[in-house]
């Protein structure tokens, strides 16, 4: 597989996440890559940051990456162009999920939850899990978030 993506030093993959009809890779030193069906090849999709992504979410319009240090960048072009989402925090995201009416989860290391209504422009801080460190995280089907880490599984509900 390697050889049909637009990365030529082979650096580390994160994740794979399908958003909104088309299919994106992230990595280490700010690698996003987007699937073009046209060539079945991964195209560099390429971002500011050069700091590693750990995860991919979004829905249609609204892609997000997010990574090391708290770095979230979002797309509304089919990653095209990038902005820089400031979450105001400087610990890494490892994890995310949709809710059933489409706000974006994102969730921290540390055990921060973040939610965006508005497709990823902003977030709002959640009260704190008392869960650390995160590393899955999924809504489940009664809307309730299950987060998953060393310290075992927490759910919680929030608004």
């Amino acid at each position: 597989m390697l050889e049909q993506t637009e990365n030529p030093t082979a650096l580390n993959l994160y994740a794979l996440r399908p958003v909104g009809g088309d299919l994106f890779v992230v990595g280490e030193q700010g690698l996003v890559l987007r699937l073009d069906r046209s060539s079945d090849r991964f195209n560099a999709a390429p971002t500011q940051y050069k700091g590693s992504f750990f995860g991919v979410t979004g829905k249609p319009g609204a892609i997000l990456v997010f990574g090391l240090r708290g770095n979230v960048f979002r797309s509304t072009d089919g990653g095209a162009s990038w902005t820089k989402i400031e979450l105001g925090l400087p610990v890494s995201i490892t994890a995310s999920s949709i809710t059933a009416d489409g706000r974006i989860v994102l969730v921290s290391q540390a055990g921060h939850v973040l939610v965006s209504k508005d497709d990823g422009a902003s977030f709002e801080i959640q009260p704190r899990t008392g869960l650390a460190p995160v590393a899955a995280a999924q809504v489940s089907t009664t809307g309730s978030l299950i987060l998953a880490g060393t310290r075992g599984l927490h759910q919680m509900s929030f608004e």
